[in-house]
């Protein structure tokens, strides 16, 4: 099944731990999209907010999306982000299913945000992440 820009997939393979939900923003190869990740912390310099305006609240046939802007966390409203650099995906998508969409002017955002650079892998991400954060404390900076 071809998925499409804006289209947002989570998870439904209950051995995968991955829990965030993920936006697909173009197709590399047969096997492979070019997504962004979407996250509740601005924590990170990587982590773009979003706005209500960026998510469908309603699908074709007037159903709720299970991913809307924000999520309560432990009682908290936490505003919706994503990551704005490109991940692959490496699993195969048979095991996700479509759980929400941007509006054309959250993808207008993400496009605008996301970085130019070739998508890289998950754990790419988290080793290049991981490193920048270290030396930016060696630094005194974070």
């Amino acid at each position: 099944m071809e998925r499409k820009k804006g289209e947002i997939f989570v998870f439904v393979d209950p051995i995968d731990s991955a829990h965030h939900p993920f936006v697909v923003m173009d197709r590399i190869d047969e096997n492979h999209y070019d997504c962004c990740m979407l996250t509740t912390s601005g924590k990170y310099s990587d982590n773009i907010e979003m706005e209500p305006d960026h998510f469908k609240d309603l699908d074709e046939n007037g159903n709720q999306y299970g991913t809307r802007y924000g999520k309560v966390v432990d009682g908290t409203f936490k505003k919706s982000h994503f990551i704005k650099v490109g991940l692959i995906k490496e699993v195969d998508m048979v095991y996700t299913k479509k759980d929400g969409e941007l509006t054309s002017t959250g993808i207008e955002c993400i496009e605008g945000y996301k970085t130019k650079e070739p998508a890289i892998t998950w754990s790419a991400y988290l080793k290049r992440s991981r490193a920048d954060r270290k030396k930016r404390r060696e630094q005194g900076i974070a």
